[in-house]
């Protein structure tokens, strides 16, 4: 058989026009890198996201709120599934934008019958190259679906990390606030020593009773059994704060800031204009782009695909070659992707009211917070301006009073229980502002991811 000497160049040729044309398609375009805190993950295998499991140095010393920042966005476990999850995403849109792959087919007709026709006296070989083409702009369709979910994935992204930049503000916060509170109880030990002492000193010479005695040594132990429960409670506060930045062990001594400084008042209005930044409704706004382009391609794919075939014929008898083409069209009489399109257009509707319940509940969010910080000004306007300094007045002349033997031990501490219950709720009140603000300040999209991305390298040396 003499196939193979007349079909070779025709292969051949064949093989030739479509490697370029496969090649040029199946070039893959450059990843879109990931700007993260001022890196970038690449191609490159050594800056991978998920490389860079722990900080090289870990903070030492007193831990500012702009290193833990830092070294949370950084380092935080959590974000690293969704760096992966971009680069599948990227990957998927190249494969979305290539062709349907060419086919080569290989007919061999009239052979080992009988008669005439036996052996492959009278037979017909065909080489065919088939190539369908798709109508409808499927293929620009499906692309445009594909970036949209990697734009997705990229703002699932970034609402994880602004949730983590929130985490680790309140956790930040909290610490501090345990700082304040291990400083009044270190404050209420010491006066608690001197007043066992000075009771003490009264029970000698008779001018105080035994029961007094036994009293300020009850109120001494119980100070110090507070203290050291403060002293637990910042070493948990501040593990959870390393955490932040999957670390297992603390390595810094203890956090700096300045709980006293907060922020002023916002009006209600600009913050509700403010919320078309967040994260939430960002990605909600993306998925809803993306259902509606998978409405339009479902739509494209109603449209009938054209396959074109061409290729030669072999006649063995004659020895003659022949041109074969062909057209083929389904006819769509029965199946005309309606189900599937209608599935898409209730995803669109489905999508569009997730997305008003979305920002219906983050808008109700940040009025409660704004109240929330509304009344917390307040309550620490009166504590710092009318409740400490009546509270500390009073404390000071029933102390005095009691060394001129005007007032008992128990009124000394009841009064001083209420100036440091009211330096205790003090800080703790700045502490629950602090962490409410820092929850306004996520939902309506601050600090912004270029904030974030411009946050300066950690050194030891503190800012």
């Amino acid at each position: 058989m003499r196939l193979s000497l007349v079909m070779i160049p025709f292969v051949a040729a064949i093989g030739g026009c479509a490697s370029p044309a496969i090649k040029s398609e199946a070039t893959a375009p450059d990843m879109q890198t990931i700007t993260e805190t001022g890196k970038q993950y690449s191609e490159d295998q050594s800056s991978q996201p998920g490389t860079a499991d722990l900080p090289e140095s870990e903070p030492t010393g007193d831990l500012t709120f702009r290193q833990a920042e830092a070294l949370a966005v950084l380092y935080n476990p959590s974000l690293a599934a969704y760096k992966w999850e971009i680069r599948v995403r990227e990957a998927l849109t190249i494969q979305a934008g290539l062709p349907p792959n060419p086919e080569l087919e290989m007919e061999l007709e009239n052979f080992a019958g009988t008669g005439g026709v036996g052996a492959f006296n009278q037979a017909e070989s065909t080489l065919l190259y088939n190539q369908m083409i798709e109508t409808g702009g499927k293929r620009e369709n499906r692309r445009t679906v594909a970036q949209l979910e990697a734009e997705g994935a990229k703002q699932e992204f970034l609402a994880a990390r602004s949730n983590v930049w929130a985490e680790t503000a309140k956790r930040f916060f909290s610490a501090l606030a345990s700082q304040e509170l291990i400083e009044i109880h270190h404050e209420l030990v010491k006066l608690a020593e001197e007043a066992f002492y000075a009771v003490s000193e009264r029970v000698k010479t008779g001018r105080a009773a035994p029961l007094e005695e036994t009293r300020a040594r009850v109120e001494l132990a119980a100070e110090r059994n507070l203290l050291e429960q403060a002293k637990r409670d910042l070493q948990a506060e501040k593990a959870w704060l390393a955490a932040a930045w999957g670390s297992e062990s603390v390595s810094f001594d203890s956090v700096e800031g300045d709980l006293e400084r907060i922020s002023e008042s916002l009006d209600l209005d600009e913050l509700r204009s403010a919320l078309e930044n967040n994260p939430e409704i960002q990605r909600w706004k993306v998925e809803l782009r993306q259902r509606e382009a998978e409405l339009t391609l479902e739509r494209s794919r109603s449209i009938s695909d054209v396959t074109v075939r061409g290729g030669m014929r072999y006649l063995n008898e004659p020895e003659d070659v022949a041109a074969v083409a062909a057209i083929s069209v389904p006819l769509t009489l029965f199946d005309r992707n309606q189900g599937a399109i209608r599935a898409a257009r209730e995803r669109v509707n489905k999508t569009r009211e997730q997305t008003r319940a979305a920002f219906v509940e983050i808008n109700a969010s940040l009025a409660r917070l704004y109240h929330l910080l509304s009344s917390s000004r307040i309550q620490i306007d009166r504590l710092k301006n009318e409740i400490l300094p009546g509270a500390r007045s009073a404390y000071e002349a029933v102390r005095e009073g009691y060394q001129q033997g005007k007032f008992d031990y128990l009124n000394v501490l009841d009064a001083q229980r209420t100036l440091f219950n009211s330096r205790i709720e003090y800080v703790r009140t700045l502490a629950e502002f602090h962490s409410n603000w820092t929850e306004l300040q996520r939902l309506i999209g601050e600090p912004s991811p270029e904030t974030i991305q411009n946050t300066p390298q950690i050194t030891n040396e503190g800012n």
